[in-house]
């Protein structure tokens, strides 16, 4: 089994910039370790992203919610081991993308070694 992280997650409302409605299983979005007051890419000339994207898959989820709430996820680190995850550790907190969208926020809680 691949390793996993635990995280408190707040996807925003459409209104908010973000989604239509909450995600379900095997929702794969990106996430970017940054402060979460940050809705931008990082970006620099000639449209060149500078921040580095890391693929997630939920496998854990609330069945029910509200946008704008936060919830306990169980994330997948999908691309492991072939991308570092070193920096997802316990009290880091970062953006949730699809593409260049901010779609959410959240804070790791725990680190889960693969099994």
């Amino acid at each position: 089994m691949k390793p996993r992280i635990k995280a408190e997650i707040t996807f925003l409302s459409r209104d908010a910039g973000g989604r239509k409605k909450m995600p379900d299983k095997d929702y794969v979005p990106h996430l970017m370790i940054q402060d979460p007051t940050v809705k931008k890419q990082a970006v620099e000339n000639n449209n060149f992203v500078t921040e580095e994207y890391l693929v997630v898959r939920m496998i854990s989820y609330p069945k029910e919610g509200e946008l704008n709430e936060k919830y306990l996820y169980e994330l997948e680190l999908f691309n492991y081991p072939q991308m570092d995850y070193a920096e997802l550790k316990p009290n880091v907190t970062f953006a949730v993308r699809e593409g260049s969208r901010t779609v959410g926020f959240g804070k790791v809680l725990e680190y889960i070694k693969a099994s």
